[in-house]
């Protein structure tokens, strides 16, 4: 993830500390891993995947979570 700084917009931020953090992964995540592994709080990240998946930039596979 990209060091933290005063960010202009934070919820951008998370989004793509998010997708770097699935780029990065060698395997696919499950929520509670992504979870334990970015300062997100769960509901948070929770609406973060959910836009993610709806605009088609990761998708779900039995509960993991994979890069398009």
């Amino acid at each position: 993830m990209s060091p933290k700084k005063t960010s202009h917009a934070p919820a951008v931020e998370r989004a793509l500390d998010v997708i770097e953090l699935l780029a990065a992964s060698e395997r696919d995540l499950a929520l509670s891993e992504i979870v334990k592994r970015s300062d997100i709080p769960r509901q948070s990240l929770i609406r973060i995947l959910n836009t993610l998946c709806d605009r088609g930039i990761v998708h779900s596979r039995q509960a993991k979570l994979i890069p398009n």
